[in-house]
């Protein structure tokens, strides 16, 4: 058993052992993350009878902390081949990890549990909870318009979030040019995109947005107090 961190030209290996355990992921998204994000995270893999059987990715975020901005990883694709179970692999994955973030001066790391109970005895906590809500299609709004955002108007997207967000939230995510360019590729490759809501060609809101089935999924909605029934017509 070998546990080491994949130089990038390695990392398009693991792309079989994601299809393999997350089997619901779809080949654009695939596309797209092993096109767009394993360019710039760090891959940790353990290695055994030749091949990738485990596996924990960190993609890259800057965060705001009040006035503070830090890089920290958000941990995902945390995966073992079945018949490799049971070993403690992931566990030696997640320290490893996290020690190398520890001497990196990193102040914190992040996920989104499949279940708590897996990462409580490494210390995981919660820190949010997450509203969520179904609405059903209303009529069309007579005022603002809708309009799907293309990557090339990523500092636009930019400049609404900071104006949101900065002085409103304590830790977040910095939404910069960077971050919409992946955000329009990363939902698109979902069947979705960024919706644009503009009243008098200014930008009031916009959300992210996946299609699911005959359902929509909505993500990141951000728009100017007063528009809220707007935003949920749209």
């Amino acid at each position: 058993m070998e546990l080491r961190r994949l130089e990038e030209q390695e990392h398009q290996k693991t792309r079989k052992l994601w299809e393999e355990v997350f089997s619901d992921d779809t080949r654009a998204f695939l596309d797209y993350y092993y096109f767009i994000k394993t360019k710039e995270n760090e891959i940790w893999v353990i290695e055994e009878d030749g091949e990738i059987q485990s596996m924990l990715q960190l993609n890259p975020y800057q965060l705001q902390v009040a006035e503070h901005p830090f890089l920290c990883r958000y941990i995902i694709a945390v995966a073992t081949r079945a018949q490799y179970r049971s070993r403690g692999y992931m566990s030696s994955l997640l320290r490893k990890a996290m020690q190398e973030m520890y001497g990196k001066k990193e102040p914190f790391t992040f996920l989104m549990p499949a279940a708590e109970a897996i990462y409580t005895p490494y210390d995981f906590r919660f820190v949010y909870s997450q509203r969520q809500a179904v609405f059903e299609k209303k009529a069309e709004t007579e005022l603002i318009e809708e309009e799907d955002a293309t990557m090339f108007q990523a500092e636009e997207l930019a400049a609404f979030a900071k104006e949101r967000l900065f002085g409103t939230a304590r830790v977040y995510a910095v939404r910069d040019a960077h971050y919409y360019q992946t955000r329009v590729l990363e939902q698109q490759s979902e069947n979705g995109g960024v919706k644009l809501l503009k009243h008098d060609d200014d930008i009031v809101g916009m959300f992210a947005f996946a299609r699911e089935e005959d359902t929509l999924e909505i993500r990141e909605p951000l728009y100017l107090p007063g528009f809220e029934v707007e935003f949920q017509k749209a």
